[in-house]
């Protein structure tokens, strides 16, 4: 018996060392807030900085659709050697021609200022994408520095639950060593002892895996979580929550604005079977074009309409083809308009329900830790077992990590319920950071005429 004693205690002591380094590694010098990690989020993540980088890109579309406002300008030359045979003679000639041309577009149809608003509503679409992978951007790095929270603290209790059955184990040794107990009481209190120190080592992996995918997300590594502040802007009812979604949610805001963007291209379609003006203008030196010697200098100015009678039939598929995918714009806003409404009325459930367990489950560990003293109080006194020491040890165990799961789902449901009504950006969130100004390039590009340079 005194060598199983001995085994125990090396074992006892060599897994508190781990237990502790495991702590000790857990808990970095420098703690983070949620806002801190939300910001960094905010500024490194490279899903939010691409979707910015679409944005920049999209705006430009809408020099290129007021291009059609604008006059085209060339210049051309040529140059080259001929011969002209006059049967009783022949010449030779070193004909030259440059000239400059411009062209006004003074009506297209109304294809012009279809595309224009067509770039607008397509711009104003990828903003409300942004504010929306935004959110989502914002919404995974909260959960993940709350999983990261919940991680560390369930570590935590298990590191102590082992260390509270180590002492039950050896002190169950003990008072087999002086015929207390059972070689039966023995066994169980090692197993429990063991378990949690299999439960240990599997909060230790989950803490792991959150941490990397905390790193993947936020751009640094997880430091100590601080209890997070409490959610504002929270609607008082399903009803109010779902108001805003049908207002305020950035992907019915950008399927409103794709369907204006599908009405713009059938405008633009129909302008393909109207009548075009433009004003045309060229100045013209031409030299041993007919004759050796010859030189000629011209300039002209002319309206030109052109009227289509007949094209084939192309520009009326077109035009029924842009009616179809407007027609399905339309479906698609209705669908994400369901889809966001059905995941309001989720989030708000599942707040509900995850409030409400939260309340529970801090009356069940609070009844657990006294249902554990008085149990220990029995068992030294012998009306209570081992076993029933253990139990109670394994349920309040269980309920403080219930109560940690709890408290992380209803947080995250409660973002949820902001993100369904547009109100998780970092704006709405007071974030310390230099807010993205989405209109920033578009003002710089929208009037601009040459340039190729960009600004980020």
């Amino acid at each position: 018996m005194t060598d199983l004693k001995l085994k125990s205690s090396a074992l006892n002591l060599l897994a508190a060392l781990v237990g502790a380094g495991m702590m000790l590694a857990a808990a970095p010098a420098q703690a983070q807030t949620l806002n801190e990690a939300l910001a960094a989020a905010y500024e490194t993540n490279p899903t939010l900085r691409a979707q910015r980088a679409q944005l920049r890109a999209t705006d430009e579309g809408l020099p290129e659709a007021r291009a059609g406002w604008r006059p085209t300008i060339t210049a051309e030359g040529q140059a080259g050697v001929g011969t002209v045979d006059y049967g009783a003679g022949a010449e030779d000639l070193q004909p030259l021609a440059y000239g400059l041309y411009a062209s006004q577009p003074l009506y297209r149809g109304g294809r012009t200022s279809a595309s224009t608003s067509r770039a607008n509503n397509i711009i104003l679409a990828e903003r409300a994408r942004l504010a929306s992978v935004e959110q989502t951007i914002l919404l995974s790095a909260a959960t993940i520095y709350m999983d990261v929270a919940r991680d560390l603290t369930v570590l935590e209790l298990n590191v102590r639950n082992q260390q509270v059955l180590e002492r039950e184990m050896n002190a169950t040794q003990d008072r087999f060593q002086v015929g207390e107990l059972t070689l039966t009481d023995v066994a169980q209190a090692r197993a429990r002892s063991a378990g949690a120190a299999a439960g240990r080592i599997q909060a230790e992996g989950n803490l792991q895996v959150s941490r990397a995918e905390y790193l993947r997300i936020i751009g640094r590594a997880a430091e100590s979580p601080q209890p997070p502040p409490a959610l504002t802007g929270l609607p008082l009812t399903l009803e109010e929550a779902l108001i805003f979604s049908d207002e305020n949610n950035p992907d019915v805001v950008a399927a409103k604005y794709l369907e204006d963007a599908a009405e713009d291209d059938i405008r633009y379609a129909r302008g393909e079977m109207l009548p075009t003006l433009s004003l045309n203008s060229q100045v013209e030196h031409r030299e041993d074009f007919s004759s050796a010697g010859s030189e000629s200098d011209s300039a002209s100015l002319m309206a030109q309409l052109s009227i289509p009678l007949y094209q084939g039939g192309g520009p009326s598929a077109r035009v029924r083809r842009a009616k179809q995918v407007a027609g399905q714009r339309r479906i698609q806003q209705d669908e994400t308009r369901r889809a966001v409404r059905a995941q309001a009325t989720s989030s708000w459930q599942i707040l509900g329900v995850a409030r409400a367990r939260v309340s529970q489950f801090e009356s069940q560990v609070e009844a657990n830790k006294i249902a554990l003293e008085g149990t220990r109080e029995q068992a030294r006194v012998g009306s209570r077992i081992v076993l029933d020491v253990l139990n109670a040890e394994q349920e309040l165990l269980d309920a403080q990590v219930s109560l940690e799961v709890a408290k992380r789902d209803s947080f995250v449901a409660g973002l949820q319920v902001l993100a369904s009504i547009g109100r998780l950006t970092a704006r709405d969130l007071n974030l310390d950071v230099e807010y993205y100004d989405e209109s920033a390039y578009y003002n710089d590009v929208k009037g601009k005429l040459v340039g190729t340079g960009i600004n980020e």
